[in-house]
């Protein structure tokens, strides 16, 4: 039977891992012979070259220059302005679909709530109201917007879909209801050559927010010898601040962002992948480093704790204790043997995370 399945991703289709994940998630259902439509906001990007069987659908459009203003500035409201004008086109597609997979709070409240046919599954990367004390970089009102719409979606949907038992269990606390459980999963990789040169000490990849840890990364720079590099790839709020901090050092380099299909290959050429997060709901970046072959230094928040154990593929520290992750930073720089034997150990937990086995499964949930 040919269902038909839209993915609503309304923060875009090409920037980052929410975006990547419902381009598979597309992909895939269509492989199995669904018909599937890709929902995203109008005016905003490039086009995608898809699979056949797989369609975009731009709702909305661009914002007046007033709201691209307020984008800026609060970026929460702005989204609920451009998930209200795309509300009735929204609407459309859940009574033209027999199941809307949303990839957001936003876009899971609007249509668990709008009248139709369609199976609604929300799936769920982050939940907003459990994470205000993480530093999130929302602004109060714009937090309390997103765990309201959280928390709608989670109790109206007709599936919740967590992707770790970290983020179930919080979402059964602050909701009521406990989400399913689908990890998230990457494309097999050739196996990486361990004794190939890396020549990028200390890497980090992600956006340069407060609940990523970034502040911490001056602090590691300040452990490099020289002729060692500190690289950080990634944008946000805090890039222009980092900046200015490590512009002083020769030893680190800021990418700005770099394009998703040239992650894997920088992670190939970095011997440390360091994910100082403050709140880590998953930590796909984790998975990506460790399927790279690159030794991992984590924080023990969230998800990251499911993906790979201290000692067992990497390291995990406490969140913002800038002593110990100075130490075991330069330590491991220090111990190219102990690196290996992590590397080795984390191969081993990246299989996990094999899309071949994590998107049938959530294909399963999708169908009900």
């Amino acid at each position: 039977m040919i269902r038909r399945i839209a993915v609503v991703a309304l923060g875009g289709l090409r920037r980052g891992a929410v975006a990547s994940l419902a381009r598979r998630d597309a992909e895939f259902a269509a492989a199995q012979g669904d018909q599937v439509t890709l929902v995203a906001l109008g005016g905003r990007e490039e086009p995608l070259s898809l699979p056949s069987g797989v369609r975009i659908v731009r709702v909305g459009g661009p914002l007046p220059k007033t709201a691209r203003h307020l984008r800026r500035r609060a970026a929460g409201l702005s989204r609920l302005l451009e998930l209200v004008a795309a509300a009735p086109a929204i609407g459309a597609v859940v009574r033209s679909h027999d199941v809307v997979v949303s990839h957001g709070g936003l876009e899971a409240a609007l249509a668990s709530t709008l009248p139709g046919r369609a199976r609604t599954v929300f799936r769920m990367h982050n939940y907003q109201a459990g994470v205000a004390a993480a530093g999130r970089s929302y602004r109060r009102g714009e937090r309390w917007l997103f765990a309201v719409a959280d928390r709608v979606g989670v109790r109206r949907s007709n599936a919740v879909v967590a992707v770790s038992a970290t983020l179930a269990d919080q979402v059964a606390r602050g909701a009521g209801r406990r989400p399913e459980v689908a990890i998230n999963g990457l494309t097999p990789a050739a196996t990486p050559d361990v004794d190939a040169p890396r020549d990028v000490d200390v890497l980090f990849v992600g956006r340069l927010v407060a609940e990523k840890g970034v502040r911490l990364l001056p602090d590691l720079a300040g452990v490099l010898r020289e002729g060692e590099t500190l690289v950080v790839a990634g944008q946000g709020v805090l890039g222009a601040d980092l900046a200015r901090t490590l512009a002083p050092s020769p030893r680190a380099r800021l990418l700005g962002e770099v394009p998703a299909h040239q992650v894997p290959s920088l992670m190939a050429r970095a011997k440390i992948v360091v994910v100082p997060s403050l709140d880590e709901p998953y930590g796909m970046v984790v998975v990506e480093a460790l399927t790279a072959g690159a030794c991992v230094v984590a924080s023990a928040v969230g998800g990251i704790p499911e993906i790979l154990a201290d000692g067992e593929g990497g390291r995990l520290l406490p969140p913002g204790a800038t002593a110990a992750w100075r130490a075991e930073v330069r330590r491991l720089l220090d111990d190219p043997t102990a690196r290996k034997a992590l590397v080795a150990a984390g191969r081993q937990h990246a299989a996990r995370h094999d899309e071949s086995k994590t998107l049938p499964a959530l294909h399963g949930v999708y169908a009900g």
